[in-house]
């Protein structure tokens, strides 16, 4: 799902407010990353009957997140989009 410009200036200013301009974890570049302004679902299954590969027939559940992409080595980083929305609006 894409942001709007009110949304994604929000989070961003909330995720440097809170990070600054943090250091990726793989290469050490620090010049900033690149915000999507997309939200995206990381996805948790059970697994099938054989071990192998995911099951999605029963209830699954998902985190929204928004990624951050080092502009050096392509690292990708995830943001709890529930807690960072609850952040801006004041709440614990």
């Amino acid at each position: 799902m894409e942001l709007n410009d009110e949304q994604f200036n929000a989070i961003s200013s909330e995720i440097i407010k809170k990070a600054g301009l943090f250091k990726c974890p793989v290469c050490g570049q620090n010049a900033g990353y690149n915000f999507a302004p997309t939200e995206f679902h990381v996805l948790a299954g059970e697994r099938d009957s054989n071990g192998t590969g995911l099951s999605f027939g029963g209830q699954s559940t998902f985190l929204r997140v928004v990624a951050a992409t080092c502009p050096h080595c392509a690292h990708i980083s995830f943001f709890n989009l529930v807690r960072l929305e609850k952040n801006i609006a004041g709440e614990k």
